[in-house]
């Protein structure tokens, strides 16, 4: 079940790297007490692009997941990201995304969402267990993107079926 899951970006790949240890290493980094029995599984997905594949881990809770998503979220928030060179001191400055995992088709439609939200102007875009929104601005109207359709009233340039189907997201 995803919703105890986290991906995890932008840590790059290493011979014999052992995930689970990468996803205990991000937990002390960000201040979260998981033990060994919390995670589940961690592995890391495909390559894609020529960017190494994400990391992947499936906890034993909920709130073990909100707990990491919580906490890199108020680095951000605070101008403070959590880098890989940081967890390992000869990775290079990347700066390290977690998230939750969304199905293949959410990650489809969260991918298009961006592109809608940089033609047209809209400065919040993001995606939860709860569903992916977009919002124009601080204090501006959240709109809750529930399907294709619901981009495709947003776009006045009719580009949206044509991003769809180039659909280049892992």
């Amino acid at each position: 079940m995803l919703s105890n899951n986290i991906e995890i970006s932008s840590i790059p790949k290493i011979a014999n790297e052992n995930i689970t240890e990468v996803v205990k290493t991000l937990a002390q980094s960000l201040k979260c007490d998981v033990k060994d029995c919390d995670i589940i599984d961690a592995f890391r997905g495909k390559a894609f692009m020529n960017m190494d594949g994400n990391m992947y881990a499936h906890l034993i809770s909920k709130n073990i997941k909100e707990l990491f998503v919580k906490n890199i979220k108020l680095r951000y928030k605070n101008n403070n990201p959590l880098l890989a060179n940081k967890i390992y001191r000869n990775f290079p400055e990347n700066k390290i995304f977690i998230n939750d995992q969304l199905t293949r088709h959410n990650k489809k439609l969260l991918w298009v969402s961006k592109e809608v939200a940089k033609n047209y102007n809209y400065k919040y875009t993001w995606a939860n267990m709860s569903g992916i929104f977009m919002r124009k601005g601080e204090g501006k109207q959240v709109i809750k993107i529930h399907n294709l359709e619901t981009l495709q009233k947003m776009d006045q340039n009719k580009k949206i079926s044509e991003l769809w189907d180039s659909g280049n997201v892992d």
